[in-house]
């Protein structure tokens, strides 16, 4: 179910479609969501616990990809929703 599409000018994934649900939001792609939204560094961050723990402090880049995170798993549950 990772491999539904959420966007359709998405990036190519491994599993041959466009814009998977698995590339805009899992653990995996953190370290491309950190150079997207500008994190590098010592200050990247590696894991959703983090992303989470860093917007909750204040960071702004952080709230910025908890955001767009949390905005790609509820588009996706609706999609799983209407599915079934």
């Amino acid at each position: 179910a990772g491999h539904w599409t959420l966007r359709l000018d998405g990036e190519a994934c491994a599993c041959g479609n466009i814009g998977c649900a698995e590339l805009e939001a899992s653990q995996s792609v953190l370290p491309r969501l950190n150079e997207r939204f500008g994190i590098t560094g010592e200050t990247r961050l590696v894991d959703y616990r983090q992303v989470f723990a860093a917007a909750a402090e204040g960071d702004s880049t952080a709230q910025i990809i908890r955001d767009h995170s949390l905005r790609a798993w509820a588009a996706h549950a609706v999609n799983l929703i209407h599915a079934y």
